[in-house]
């Protein structure tokens, strides 16, 4: 019997591929080297001792600086973080200090390094309450004030790019996976949500991959 003339043949389907799934490009994050990191710091140490024999504004604007630098140095703190960061938070004597409802609103313990603990000490004196960094005025020091004021740092050390404080905060995680620590030790002390945010600073270093080399 024949087949009736409304029913097509059989048609088999013909896969197609899906097209590739982009790849979202890893960019990585912009860091001092150590050389670079010394530099600035130096730098600092110069401002403010040039400045001790200029008007309390401008010694009290370089203590500030160098404050900034190394609470993104030594501490890994965001520029808002920073200008937030309040007196009563700080504690010198247990070596560290509490960055209350930072990004995402997650309050975190950082520890307080000798190098910080020092510029940490002569900046708040005998102050126990109140934002630490405030203006010649008493008023809270604005991000793009900071912002403005670490890029007038990172030329006057004579880098070739533009210094962020996202940069500091860069140096201080990736100085800690050169020194072996844990990447979710990592983690913790930068305040990231997720491990996946961290894993980018191991792409930054090859000391590790050096010495598993070595061992070749």
């Amino acid at each position: 019997m024949s087949e009736p003339a409304h029913i097509l043949p059989f048609q088999p389907e013909v896969a197609t591929e899906a097209p590739p799934a982009k790849r979202t490009p890893v960019k990585l994050p912009n860091f001092l080297s150590d050389g670079e990191t010394e530099k600035l710091i130096e730098t600092c140490r110069v401002l403010r001792q040039a400045a001790e024999h200029q008007a309390q504004s401008k010694r009290d604007a370089a203590a500030r600086d160098e404050l900034c630098v190394h609470l993104g140095l030594f501490a890994g703190l965001r520029v808002g973080e920073m200008c937030s960061l309040e007196i009563k938070r700080i504690d010198l004597a247990a070596g560290q200090l509490l960055v209350f409802q930072g990004k995402g609103a997650k309050d975190r313990y950082v520890p307080v390094s000798a190098k910080l603990a020092e510029v940490l000490r002569a900046a708040i004196g005998v102050s126990t309450d109140g934002l630490l960094m405030r203006t010649a005025r008493g008023e809270a020091l604005t991000v793009d004030t900071a912002e403005w004021r670490i890029e007038r740092l990172g030329k006057l050390a004579g880098f070739g790019r533009k210094l962020k404080p996202h940069t500091l905060r860069h140096t201080f995680a990736v100085r800690l996976v050169n020194t072996g620590t844990p990447i979710h030790e990592v983690r913790d002390l930068l305040g990231h949500s997720s491990i996946a945010v961290t894993d980018v600073y191991l792409r930054c270093t090859t000391q590790r991959l050096r010495a598993a080399v070595d061992r070749l």
